[in-house]
């Protein structure tokens, strides 16, 4: 009996470590991430949501930065809201043309004469960033409905300025632009819409930012932890998403960053900010 006591005891000493521990990471979460921001010798935009119990985090949110591929979220959620309002229908077909086709991605590597559902161009779009997708969307939805949407969210600094790889619209001072807060909102009503946007979100092929420094041995084990999605131009690097989004505790994580020295600079530091979040909370 007292053997089975002394045991027992063990356990419940080795069990309130182990909480003790998990609560020392959940307390101090945001005293490390404002050590990486601290640190950083270029421009970030960062926030953090605990959606549990709306705990934030907040560096230079309402700071514009160029988008980059971010701007793919918003286009995403216009998509989802015509086809609420029974304006499209996810199996609506386009068929291609190669004529159309721009860099990045796969479809400019498609031959014309292929049929697309809208779904599947939002999946290229958020899988492997394909702008050619992105920009057949962009025609289909219409700019200015999307842009009219962005703004419903109560954004400040988002605005879709041109289509994908249009330097002529670049050079004339048209561009995609976006902030920490106003990718978080955009984010936050993702968790109140369809469940498909999400799951969607979660097939994002490029892991070498938020997830980079997390231990899986296969980006695919990383579906049911986190939907995000990546952008980069340049001396940028983003990445945006929800860490755990089918739980009951999921965590919004947005970070922009601008005027990196190397591109390697920018995506360590979002994975170190993805590895702080992902320990405290997961």
């Amino acid at each position: 009996m007292k053997k089975r006591i002394f045991v027992l005891f063990i356990v419940l000493l080795v069990a309130g470590a182990s909480l003790q521990a998990q609560t020392a990471n959940m307390s101090n979460w945001k005293d490390l991430l404002a050590r990486e921001v601290a640190a950083a010798k270029f421009d970030s935009g960062v926030l953090v949501i605990n959606m549990a119990n709306n705990d934030k985090f907040e560096h230079n949110v309402d700071k514009r930065f160029s988008s980059a591929s971010i701007i793919k979220l918003f286009i995403l959620n216009e998509l989802f809201a015509q086809a609420k309002r029974g304006e499209v229908k996810m199996s609506d077909t386009i068929i291609f043309d190669h004529n159309k086709a721009v860099d990045g991605g796969m479809l400019h590597k498609f031959s014309s004469g292929a049929i697309f559902r809208l779904e599947d161009l939002a999946l290229f779009m958020l899988a492997v960033s394909d702008n050619t997708a992105t920009n057949l969307l962009i025609d289909h939805l219409g700019m200015d409905k999307i842009n009219t949407n962005i703004k419903s969210l109560g954004t400040r600094e988002t605005i879709l300025g041109r289509k994908m790889l249009d330097t002529a619209a670049r050079l004339a001072g048209r561009d995609n632009f976006t902030s920490a807060s106003d990718v978080g909102k955009v984010l936050a009503s993702f968790l109140k819409d369809d469940p498909r946007i999400l799951d969607m979100l979660s097939l994002q092929k490029n892991n070498y930012k938020l997830s980079a420094k997390l231990d899986f041995d296969d980006f695919d084990d990383l579906e049911p932890i986190l939907a995000h999605k990546t952008g980069e131009l340049g001396n940028i690097e983003h990445d945006a998403g929800i860490f755990f989004y089918a739980t009951q505790r999921p965590v919004i994580v947005v970070v922009l960053t601008a005027g990196l020295p190397d591109y390697s600079v920018g995506r360590d530091f979002i994975a170190n900010i993805g590895k702080i979040v992902y320990d405290a909370f997961k």
